[in-house]
């Protein structure tokens, strides 16, 4: 037999009460079962929740920017979003993306952000730009 497949059980093999016991430790086989409690909810075991405070790594990379690019309002609001800056700063091509992804949205579902967080990511992705650049006009490879 596979263990794939689900056993059928043949119509007279349920066990049967012994006539000799006594009644209390009969087995009712009429009885509906009685229901499960039913399971305590285990969502928040299934998939790991973001950050919602800067990690370390982000702040030491949130003092080492220039007082004036600070995002201090997307760090406020949107600390998940400061610490995947943070981690990505090095990394220009995905740096570069996820400014994109955040600034020209490409979810329409989404609200976007307050004005205050959107002007300090515009004012960020300009100062990584000016930062990154090369003689020839090109982002240099970090």
């Amino acid at each position: 037999m596979s263990i794939y497949h689900a056993r059928r059980k043949q119509p007279g093999a349920a066990k049967q009460p012994d006539p000799n016991s006594s009644t209390a430790d009969a087995i009712e086989l009429d009885a509906p079962a009685s229901d499960p409690a039913p399971a305590p909810s285990m969502t928040w075991l299934r998939k790991a929740r973001p950050a919602d405070f800067m990690l370390p790594a982000t702040i030491k990379w949130f003092e080492a920017l220039p007082q004036e690019v600070r995002p201090v309002g997307l760090a406020e609001k949107y600390a998940r979003i400061a610490n995947l800056l943070g981690q990505q700063w090095n990394d220009d091509k995905a740096c570069c993306a996820y400014f994109d992804d955040l600034l020209m949205g490409r979810r329409s579902k989404r609200r976007g952000f307050p004005v205050n967080v959107r002007r300090e990511l515009w004012l960020l992705r300009e100062y990584y730009q000016r930062t990154r650049m090369t003689t020839d006009g090109q982002l240099a490879i970090v």
